[in-house]
């Protein structure tokens, strides 16, 4: 049996920069507020519109499909990870957008095309501080219509005709997480491409983000919507299926675990970012006292999203005598072990949790967790050192935190 400690190095390396495991939330909605005050300049001047003022001269999108060119070479990707990624503290909350995982045998960047005929308005470029040595990356948001926007992230090189198009005028913030610091900064521009023209490059490992939200769905139903600080997370929705049939089926047939070893299967093949049941333990946790963003004090117990309907625990900065990491099991639907998570309420009863899997799916060591719903608020959650539930009763010690919604 591999003892889970084993693939903690492996998930501090699926957490770095490199297999972009970073979130631009916290980053993206200070910028945002800036550019949106810049952008109000060219509101009332379509010729010259930039940044997101070039939405509203766009037409509505129409029913189906609104890209019909697939997003990159599929030779060179070994995996598409669904929505719903966690690597703590950085993401201890599932990602709102999938990740293309570039093969190890590749030795060139990994191109990033126009999947349609769209317009880029946003650029942002994040200077990674503490890395020896500093590097940047980009962040590249387009539209096709004005209904929907998408985005790559992670693009280590521009294409020259995108990046002699980046606008000198820049919106720029400075943030942390997952102990490191960054500095981002958006030009807001309005740049046209057709179908299948090169955006930039992804690095030559590692992965890049690809991610869409649509504004014409109804937001899902979160148990706390004023958590949810940045708008866009509303609008989650899984990038492939804006596709034509044939380039959303190439890339349905990689979904899954990142060495390409496991397809999900389970609907929805491509995940999802929302997970929270009100009254129930499923969802997003908070810590008290904490901004909503950076995610790292926080909790998330959900769907995995990889092997659903196995369930992840995902353990951010918070807890005691616990590093940041993800477990992932397979829950009960009767009892006090390993049990659903949808299935636990304010009921007085604490439940256990023990067994768990490593990312390969391989049976794993680890602590094991309490949790009790005190309310449909609040979470009581502790980490104990014990190898193994037993067949209870439970108690919380000092070390236990109490999240909240």
């Amino acid at each position: 049996m591999r003892h889970w400690s084993a693939w903690i190095i492996s998930l501090s390396l699926l957490s770095s920069p490199a297999f972009s495991a970073l979130r631009f939330g916290l980053g993206q909605a200070v910028a945002k507020r800036g550019a949106e005050v810049i952008n109000k300049a060219g509101a009332g001047d379509p010729a010259n519109a930039t940044g997101y003022a070039v939405v509203a001269t766009l037409p509505s999108c129409s029913a189906g499909a609104i890209y019909d060119s697939l997003p990159t070479d599929l030779s060179r990707i070994r995996a598409i990870e669904p929505l719903g990624h966690v690597a703590p503290s950085p993401h201890t909350f599932p990602s709102d957008h999938v990740y293309f995982y570039v093969s190890t045998g590749t030795v060139d960047a990994t191109p990033a095309y126009a999947p349609g005929a769209i317009h880029i308005i946003d650029i942002a470029s994040t200077e990674y501080l503490d890395a020896s040595p500093v590097f940047t990356d980009y962040a590249i948001y387009f539209y096709a219509c004005k209904d929907v926007k998408t985005y790559y992230a992670h693009i280590r090189t521009l294409s020259p005709s995108v990046q002699s198009q980046q606008a000198s005028a820049q919106v720029c913030s400075v943030y942390s997480t997952g102990g490191r610091s960054y500095r981002r900064c958006d030009s807001s521009v309005n740049i046209s491409l057709q179908s299948g023209d090169l955006i930039g490059y992804s690095a030559i490992s590692g992965a890049f983000d690809f991610g869409s939200y649509d504004y014409r769905i109804s937001p899902p139903d979160f148990a706390a919507p004023a958590r949810h600080t940045h708008s866009d997370q509303y609008y989650t929705v899984c990038p492939i299926d804006y596709f034509m049939p044939g380039p959303k089926a190439a890339m349905e047939a990689l979904l899954g675990r990142f060495d390409g070893g496991y397809h999900r299967s389970v609907a929805p093949v491509c995940g999802q970012y929302n997970h929270d049941v009100a009254g129930t333990a499923r969802g997003f946790w908070y810590h008290p006292g904490s901004p909503n963003v950076p995610e790292d004090p926080h909790l998330g117990l959900m769907i995995n999203n990889v092997y659903a309907p196995q369930e992840t625990i995902s353990i951010g900065t918070s807890l005691p005598n616990q590093t940041p990491v993800f477990y992932t099991y397979v829950p009960n639907n009767s009892g006090f072990v390993d049990r659903a998570l949808n299935q636990v309420t304010p009921d007085g009863h604490i439940y256990c949790y023990d067994t768990f899997y490593d990312p390969i799916g391989q049976l794993s060591g680890g602590p094991t967790f309490i949790l009790q719903l005190l309310d449909s608020t609040t979470l009581r959650f502790e980490s104990q050192p014990a190898g193994s539930c037993g067949t209870g009763p439970w108690a919380f010690t000092s070390n236990a935190v109490e999240f909240e919604r």
